[in-house]
Formats: structure tokens, sequence, C-alpha cells
């Protein structure tokens, strides 16, 4: 017998539902958990699952709007009536967030720190953030160590590219009376075939794309589709039935407070690093959330006591907006920027996102809505006729604000970190081989050094890239903000690891002095240069770098970084005095902290050199002045090597490391 929904038939046509004051309720909560999982309340490490919750809710409620269609209905005009409540619900919002993001690109960002933020601003303007995200490889996690302003768009791009399809289809199921049961194993299908995929990317090592990726999360929306069905036949069933077929209120109270406990338990545990997420945890969350949907809109609209709250049910109510301020007022509220941090950091953060939310659901997205403003009414089709030139005006802003960095991200692109597609130096013949890390001082020597190597039978492999430190963590300047290498800088770990299994080198020289700049560690805490939390944080990545670089059996070299120098120049060549020349304390203090630090992590290990190079390029000792060589400036940026002291220089280094 084919499952009947409504109208004694078997087609999926339904009476439309009420409005249930507990799902907005849900909606707050959602919204809450995830408000609170990135501020990094460690109370619930799994507030990232209010998105899977605003998932659930989402199938759940737009089919079961879906399913409302009248079956005498044009299909054509229900779905372009469900596009026309879908954009005028969704992209008020958006667009004013776009031109804020494109506000502050243009005139308070610094260029560095906004190298991705076009494509990932008409990425979210155009619903695929998520893939934008993945082709970039920006992580989830990463929104704690390295974040993108509109990094959170990738939950609303996923539910935009789902509903590109779905109200055509159960759209045209309606209309056409398709048989429940067909519609129901189909989405059944689809949703297992979704759980599949995440759990086959997550195994094969790519959360990132198993997190972000349309194809592996869309069972949870899927499983609200489900719900919709399911309450759309037991809805028909109990009007046929007697009033008896209602379940005691205890069963009904019993599952409610299950469903909960699981959702909490989930929210409580689960990370979005662990396994168990994506064996399994997402579905087993999903179906929770569904239960605990289908229990209070069947039987207990009200909800219990937490979901009869007014404030939270006024919460889920602007929920859209509050998840779409939230997470830039955390990236431009933070301690670098303002004077406040801990708790009251987190409580004028709050009140500033809950401040636009309420501003943005009141004065823009209800007026909008409900046909626009006493001086401006917007009808259908007015506003089909104003959105493609509110987007072109948003698309427009977003060009020209990110204009400068555009070329800034081509460059990292250009400079990506990788192993070394060739060996340098000596190809036949060969005494040692050596590894080079480090930064940008020996990675524009690497030529001189390959033909010095070359005349000493020495094979080189360089594994040296500007602005990255050989420990590979996270830097950021002296305000808190990443550089735009920063991210790439991190891939450094895993490469120098690959290099030493592969090339197993007798000597690997270590030569960099990013290590002194500021950082940001994996829970997105900034730790300063010069704070106790940085010194303790980078004294025990140097130690396990070393650790590291000397697993294969090798020897070790490190050289001593050498304090900058008097510029002849740049900038500081005009203004030795400036922040981050030669002559500032806190520049000088940093070397010293440096070279000490490297060479107490030496004394630890028989497998350690120290070498210095300071005689050759700041002969009377920090503050350096300028050094000279047959009257050419050594180091004329008063750092790296000019280039006709580079064969000299390589040389040397190279004897003294031998």
């Amino acid at each position: 017998m084919a499952v009947q929904f409504a109208h004694q038939s078997s087609s999926l046509a339904a009476r439309p539902i009420p409005r249930i004051p507990a799902l907005d309720a849900l909606r707050g909560v959602a919204v809450l958990a995830v408000f609170a999982y990135h501020l990094d309340w460690f109370w619930i490490p799994g507030g990232f699952l209010g998105v899977d919750l605003f998932f659930v809710l989402s199938g759940f409620l737009i089919t079961t709007l879906l399913l409302a269609i009248p079956v005498e209905r044009p299909l054509r005009i229900a779905v372009a009536e469900f596009f026309t409540r879908r954009s005028r619900r969704l992209l008020p919002a958006l667009l004013l967030l776009l031109i804020t993001v494109s506000a502050w690109a243009a005139w308070f960002a610094d260029p560095d720190h906004i190298a991705h933020l076009r494509a990932q601003s008409i990425g979210s303007l155009f619903s695929v953030a998520n893939w934008v995200f993945i082709a970039e490889g920006v992580t989830y996690e990463s929104a704690a160590s390295d974040p993108s302003v509109l990094q959170h768009t990738w939950s609303l791009a996923i539910e935009e590219q789902f509903y590109l399809l779905w109200p055509f289809l159960i759209g045209m199921c309606v209309v056409r009376r398709v048989r429940a049961r067909w519609v129901v194993l189909f989405t059944t299908l689809l949703a297992v075939g979704s759980a599949i995929t995440m759990a086959m990317w997550a195994a094969a090592g790519d959360m990132n794309t198993a997190y972000l990726g349309t194809f592996s999360r869309i069972h949870e929306i899927l499983i609200g589709c489900l719900g919709a069905f399911a309450v759309a036949h037991l809805s028909t069933r109990s009007r046929r039935r007697a009033a008896s077929a209602i379940p005691p209120r205890w069963l009904v109270t019993g599952g409610i407070v299950a469903s909960a406990a699981v959702m909490a338990w989930a929210m409580a545990t689960l990370t979005p690093t662990a396994t168990a997420y994506y064996r399994g945890g997402s579905i087993i969350f999903s179906i929770a959330s569904l239960s605990l949907i289908v229990l209070l809109v069947l039987w207990r609209p009200p909800g219990g006591p937490l979901l009869r709250s007014r404030i939270l049910r006024w919460v889920g109510g602007i929920s859209y907006g509050l998840y779409l301020w939230h997470w830039p007022i955390i990236l431009w509220l933070t301690p670098a920027s303002t004077p406040w941090g801990g708790l009251t950091l987190d409580a004028i953060r709050i009140a500033a996102a809950f401040a636009l939310a309420t501003a943005s659901f009141y004065l823009l997205e209800v007026p909008i809505r409900r046909g626009g403003w006493e001086f401006l009414p917007i009808n259908t089709r007015a506003w089909w006729r104003a959105l493609p030139v509110a987007v072109g005006l948003v698309l427009t802003s977003l060009l020209v604000s990110t204009g400068a960095a555009a070329s800034q991200t081509q460059a990292a692109t250009n400079d990506a970190v990788a192993l070394p597609d060739h060996i340098l130096g000596s190809q036949v013949g060969v005494n040692k081989v050596i590894l080079v890390v480090g930064d940008s001082v020996p990675n524009e020597l690497m030529s001189a050094l390959a033909d010095q190597a070359d005349l000493r039978n020495i094979q080189l492999v360089p594994l040296a890239f500007g602005g990255c430190s050989a420990v590979g963590l996270f830097q950021v300047d002296d305000q808190g903000n990443a550089f735009s290498w920063s991210r790439r800088c991190t891939d450094v770990v895993d490469l120098q690891e690959q290099a030493i299994a592969n090339y197993q080198p007798d000597i690997v020289v270590w030569y960099s002095n990013r290590e002194r700049f500021g950082i940001r560690t994996d829970n997105g805490d900034v730790l300063l240069a010069g704070s106790e939390e940085h010194a303790s944080e980078v004294v025990a990545a140097i130690a396990e770098t070393r650790d590291r670089l000397t697993s294969g059996g090798n020897e070790l070299v490190i050289v001593e970084p050498v304090p900058k120098a008097e510029e002849t120049a740049g900038a500081c060549s005009i203004n030795h005095e400036a922040s981050g020349c030669s002559h500032d304390l806190d520049q000088l203090q940093s070397f010293a902290w440096l070279n000490a630090t490297l060479r107490n992590v030496a004394a630890a290990s028989n497998r350690v050199r120290i070498v210095t190079v300071n005689d050759a390029l700041c002969p009377g000792g920090p503050p350096c002045a300028t050094a000279e060589r047959d009257g050419t400036v050594i180091r004329p940026d008063g750092v790296h090597i000019a280039d006709e002291a580079e064969d000299w220089f390589a040389g040397v280094l190279l004897d003294r490391i031998l």
C-alpha cells in the first residue's frame, strides 16, 4: 500500500502546518551554540553542530512549505513564488554584509590580510563559498588560526546549492501526484550516499572536503526533508484516526528529553577534527535533532521550559542576521584592535553582533519580506528588477575594494611552499647531501649556495621560503594580524619530514630569524612577541623542530640569525629609529632572545651544532653598522645579502657548515 499523506491519495501533497514557536527557539539554540564555539568557549567544543541543526531545520521547514503547494497550482508559478520568498528572506542581509566587508577592505584592512577576499566574497555572493574555500585549502579549523571574514558563509552556500534543484523536484512530484513512497526512497538513498561520501573523504584524510563539501553535507538537510514527509504522513493519519492514536504525554516528553540529551552530549564531546563526527556522529546528531523537531511539531508545539523562553524565540527570529554578523565582529574586535580582552571583549562582541542583527532584522529584512516600506513599496516585479542592480553594485564594490589584494594573492600563489622539483649543486661524485630550511635569507642565497656546493661536490636540497620560519608556526605582526603568507608557512613541517625521508641528507642547515615573530595558535590565541606565553610556545616548537630535523640520524647545523644592519635602502634608511628597523630596541632584544634559545636547544642534543656568521655580517656587534666588502654594502636592506656579495658569503657559510 502506498504511503498516504493527504487527500486519501498516494501523492505528496499535504496541508501547511501552523507556525511552531518552539522551532524558533531551536534556531536560537543553534546560532548561540555556533557563536559560543567561535568565541572559543571551552565548555561547548561541539558548538559547530549548531550548523548541523540549522541544516536539519532548514530541510524540514522548506520541504514542509513545498509539500503545501496546491496540486492544481502550475509548477512554474509555485516554484517562482518559492524563490521570490527565499531571495527576499536571505539576500538583503547578505548584500548588506558584503557591502560592509567591501568598505572594511577598502578603508581599514591591510591588503596583506585580505589577499584571498576577492574570490571568497564573490563565492559568498553567488553561493559557492564552500567550494572556494576547498579550492584555496581553507579549512574550518583555520577559522581559529587564519580566519577569513567570510568563512562562515560556507554553510549558506551549501543550503542555496541544494535549494536550486530541490523545489523543482518536490514541486514536480506534488503537482504530478508522484507516489510518495518513491520520493521517500529516493531521498533516503541520497542521504545515505551523502553520509558515505563524508565518511570516505574523511577516511582518505581530506577532512576539509568532508566538512565543507556540498555532497558530503546534504545528508543533514535531507534528513530534515524526510522529517517533513513523516510529519505530513502522521498528521494525515491522525486526522483519520481517533484521538486515542495520540501517544501518551510521558512518551512524548521522554522522546523530547532523550533527543535533547543526545544533542547536548554531541555538543559537549564532538569536534570537527574528530573522525567520530564523520563516521556517524553527524548522522546521530541530525536524527536526534529531527526527532526533537517532529515531536515538537506533532505533539508539543509550545516546547519545554527552555523552548518556551520568549528571549530564545526572539533570538531564533533574528538568528540569520546574528549568524551573518557574529563572525566578522569576532574578527574585527580583537585584543589587538581594542583595549579589552577575555570575557569583557566577548561581552562587547556579543552586544555588537546582536545590535547589528537586530537593526538588520527590523529595518531591512522584515520590511523587504513584507513588501517594502511606506515610502518605498517593493512588489514582486520591482523586487526582481532591483535585485540584479543591487547584486551588480555589490559585486563592483567587492572587485574595487579587493583590487590591491588580488595581485598579492597571485604572488603568494606563485611563491607557494613545495618540495623542490630538482636538486642543486653537484650531480656527480657527491660527497654530502645538505638540506637547507629557513626563511628568505637562505632562499635568496640559494643560487650562490648551489654554485659553491658544486665546487665542493655537495648536493643541495632547497627548502627555504620567504617569510617562513623553520618551525612552521602561523605568524602574526605586532598588531596580531596575519601576513598574506602566514597560512602557507604552516605547511613547511610536512615538507621537512618528506624531504628528510626522500633525500636522506647528511646535514640539515637551519637558517631563519622568523621565529622571533608573534604567532597565532591552533586555538586562535594571539601570542605577541615578547610575552611569556609566546616564549613558551616558540621554545617548545624549536625543540620539536630540532627533533624533527635530526630524525634521519643526520647532523643539524643551526646558523645564528644576525641582527639587522643599518639600511642603506628602503624606508629604514631614512628613519633608523622606526619600529622594526635596525636600532629598534625590541628588534635587538628579539634577536638576542632567539639566539640564546637556539643555543640552549642545541646544547641538549649531540647531533646539533651552532654556526655563527656575525663576524662577516656584523663585525662590530649589535647594533650592526653598515658593513662593506670591496666597496659594496653587504646587506643594503639590513637583512638580505647584496647580489655582488652572494658568492663570497655563500662560500663563507658553506665552509663553516662543513
